[in-house]
């Protein structure tokens, strides 16, 4: 079915009078003479035989916005065109210039089953099944979003789609306009909706849309209830997760679980009531160091695209040399007099631009930690999420300042995610025979097949990653969690600052949505909801905190929703 459409129009032109010149102008879109809107649709991929989907994505340079500052730069689209589809959480980005839209028309983030309601105002659609995913749609609530010239409605799903799928989004006549008629089919989408070519340019996609709206037909959606609608294909598993997949095989062959392999480790210092004699009654030491790992993203500003992969002719990133990672580990105080093997190990994901000094290094131990480890004999070790860590908080700014170093924070952060799963193998290698991790008796404390994993915030976005893609972890909890950063980012208390820096230096409110859905993909490879399939494999409890202003309900539900995690009863709310 995904190649129908292309023969469709290979047969089309071999049709076409041989005495015609075939139109050469630009491409147009169905809304105007931009194909940027509606984004994604097909009119952004192309026929690649090679891919799983058999398409690939095709953003031309130079469509999308580009900041303001002095030197920013466009993102980069050739590490999108090397994909096969689009996000399977895609923010859908639309303008309808010249209809101003009724929100309460919408189903609302308050009423997302209204989506899936015989009288839906606005669906997504797998083509081939007919079945809808559960959405909720808003009008941009910039501040200066002002009117329908520059107030884009967004679609956003409440349920991962699936990989390498086609999906139609309709919007029916059913949304009204603020003054209380009813939303009209742009011209265009009118005339290919009718079966007739409204430009040259979109002469060979008259069949496609003829096909489109059949299928529409088939599974309940008349034609004459459509006011717009398009498709465009989800990317493969492997087209998502390639780079990091790529860097994660290289980090687990350069430090394996083995237990006769000696890590590149330092420890930098051990603190116990002997040398701070105000420890945390619950810890018996506490030790920080660095242990060396394969770097695909090196720490060195001196280094050309320091943050950002260097890609290889195959888009797959080159190994640059080595990176010291921080590793922090708190012995509770149960350890003292026990014997060997008798303790497990918890994995700690540390929160938002903060390191594994909060809380592993607090006396504190304001997140109870300590108590944790100690209560259920647990050695406690944590890192660095590298990309998102307090080291990186002026690389976000940058950012939010100039979109095409977007990279820099997602190419970072899967290295940091490689750099994290890595510490369920360290605990496996000779590292826990060091001095630190014996018993009194001979013998490492660690049980490392006792492991689990512990993440707050986004130690609980990541921590999910973690999970996912973790060899030797099947239980974890997951606190105040979420999945899909083109939604959680700006639903974020914590955005308020880059929000402020993004509005100054990309002022047109439509050029944002366009980049923060385009950014999406940059996300993708260790966002916990493209992991959803791993993560059904493991145990684990994600909790939520009702009404949370950094991590959105959305976001926690959207994930819990996708990998189908029941709700435990009883419950303040039920999503």
């Amino acid at each position: 079915m995904r190649r129908s459409w292309f023969l469709f129009l290979a047969a089309a032109s071999a049709a076409c009078d041989k005495t015609e010149a075939p139109y050469s102008g630009p491409p147009v879109g169905i809304i105007d003479d931009s194909i940027l809107f509606p984004f994604p649709s097909v009119h952004l991929m192309r026929e690649d035989a090679a891919t799983a989907t058999s398409l690939r994505v095709a953003i031309p340079e130079g469509l999308l916005p580009v900041s303001e500052c002095p030197d920013c730069r466009p993102m980069d689209v050739e590490r999108f065109n090397r994909r096969d589809g689009f996000s399977t959480v895609q923010p859908i980005v639309v303008l309808l210039g010249d209809q101003d839209i009724d929100p309460a028309s919408l189903p609302g983030e308050d009423r997302i089953e209204d989506s899936l309601a015989p009288g839906a105002t606005v669906m997504v659609i797998d083509v081939a099944t007919g079945e809808r995913i559960p959405l909720f749609a808003e009008m941009d609530h910039s501040p200066d979003a002002t009117g329908p010239h520059n107030r884009t409605m967004i679609v956003r799903v409440q349920r991962a789609m699936e990989f390498a799928k086609r999906y139609a989004v309709v919007l029916t006549t059913g949304i009204r306009t603020r003054g209380g008629g009813t939303a009209a089919p742009p011209p265009r989408f009118a005339a290919l909706r009718d079966g007739r070519s409204p430009h040259p340019a979109l002469d060979r996609y008259v069949g496609h849309y003829r096909s489109l709206l059949d299928a529409l037909d088939r599974h309940g959606v008349p034609r004459s209830s459509i006011a717009l609608a398009w498709d465009f294909w989800t990317a493969s598993d492997e087209s998502i997760h390639a780079t990091f997949d790529h860097v994660l095989a290289a980090t687990r062959a350069d430090l394996p679980a083995d237990p006769g392999f000696e890590p590149d480790y330092v420890v930098t210092s051990i603190e116990d009531a002997s040398n701070k004699p105000d420890l945390n009654p619950l810890v018996l030491r506490r030790v920080r160091g660095t242990f060396s790992l394969a770097a695909f993203v090196p720490r060195d500003p001196e280094l050309p695209e320091d943050g950002m992969f260097v890609l290889d002719a195959d888009g797959m990133p080159v190994r640059r040399g080595r990176r010291d990672v921080v590793f922090l580990t708190v012995v509770p105080a149960v350890a003292a007099g026990a014997p060997a093997g008798s303790l497990g190990v918890l994995i700690y994901g540390h929160g938002l631009l903060d390191s594994p000094e909060w809380p592993l290094g607090s006396e504190r131990d304001p997140d109870s930690v300590m108590r944790l480890a100690n209560d259920l004999r647990l050695v406690a070790i944590g890192t660095e999420w590298s990309g998102l860590s307090e080291r990186d908080e002026l690389d976000a700014a940058a950012v939010s300042v100039d979109f095409g170093l977007f990279p820099s924070i997602t190419e970072e952060l899967q290295q940091g995610v490689a750099n994290t799963l890595a510490l369920e193998r360290l605990v496996r290698t000779r590292f826990r025979e060091a001095d630190f991790l014996r018993a009194d008796g001979g013998g490492s404390l660690l049980d490392p097949d006792r492991t689990v994993y512990y993440g707050i915030s986004l130690g609980g976005i990541k921590g999910a990653t973690f999970m996912a893609n973790a060899e030797h972890v099947r239980y974890g909890v997951l606190h105040v969690a979420g999945g899909a950063w083109g939604l959680m980012m700006e639903r974020s208390s914590n955005w308020e600052d880059y929000d402020r820096y993004a509005r100054q230096w990309t002022p047109n409110p439509v050029d944002r949505q366009v980049l923060y859905s385009a950014s999406q993909m940059f996300w993708d490879p260790v966002d916990p909801i493209t992991h959803v399939p791993r993560l059904r494999r493991k145990s684990l409890l994600w909790q939520e905190a009702v009404g949370d202003a950094q991590v959105s309900n959305l976001a926690s539900r959207l994930i819990a929703r996708s990998v189908g995690a029941p709700l435990l009863l009883p419950s303040p709310e039920r999503p």
